[in-house]
């Protein structure tokens, strides 16, 4: 079955989190964000001295757009954790970073989630290994909208939803599958493919497959390797 993310890429070179962009920019902290972003961001992980890994901006579907914010902690108290929240007498373990999602103009808090230090690593190292991957969200378990560009000899882009999730949680990552989605015309059924990166017990890349009808985490959620 031909894909047309597959064809275009060849011939030219999750808990899913309901956000959808019609595009998104990845960067590191030196590149972009500010000190203003920086500053919002460690507010809301509640650590003064958290520090920005990456951020990414998205458009959702609806309101303005936002920036996705990765954050590290800045001493032994880990982020994210749901366990912080509730009061339990558990330390949310240090490696556990966060992603903080602010109003890309205004900076207005709009919340956090958890995500490992490995899992932040393992997806930068997978979106790295194939400029195809640029296009896929920076962190896991979030589906954006993103532009997948077209077959035709023309050329051009369809609108379609991306997704990353990256197994499992703790270390090491076993992989990290990017998931697309769209519609070759708006009354089309929906097509999806995806790519699984997979790595190796010291966090190598070992090998990068294609699925042809993957599962659609933007409805069915987490998957495993």
């Amino acid at each position: 079955m031909t894909f047309a993310a597959s064809e275009a890429y060849n011939g030219q070179m999750q808990r899913v989190v309901g956000l959808f962009a019609l595009s998104g920019c990845a960067c590191l902290v030196s590149g972009c964000g500010g000190s203003s972003l920086e500053a919002k961001a460690r507010k809301v992980v509640a650590d003064p001295h958290a520090t920005v890994v990456s951020t990414q901006t998205v458009k959702p579907l609806s309101g303005a757009p936002l920036s996705i914010v990765v954050m590290k902690p800045g001493g032994s108290q880990g982020l994210g954790c749901l366990n912080d929240l509730m009061g339990d007498p558990y330390r949310c373990p240090h490696w556990s970073d966060a992603y903080v999602r602010l109003g890309a103009t205004t900076h207005a808090d709009m919340g956090d989630l958890g995500i490992s230090k490995w899992q932040v690593a393992a997806i930068a190292r997978a979106r790295a290994t194939n400029p195809r991957f640029g296009i896929f969200p920076i962190v896991n378990q979030l589906t954006v909208r993103c532009a997948i560009p077209h077959a035709s000899p023309s050329g051009g882009t369809l609108p379609g939803m991306c997704a990353t999730i990256a197994n499992p949680f703790g270390k090491p990552v076993r992989c990290v599958t990017f998931t697309q989605g769209w519609r070759p015309t708006p009354k089309s059924k929906l097509h999806t493919a995806a790519w699984v990166v997979r790595f190796s017990r010291d966090g190598g890349v070992q090998s990068t497959s294609e699925e042809a009808h993957p599962p659609q985490p933007w409805a069915t959620g987490d998957r495993t390797c």
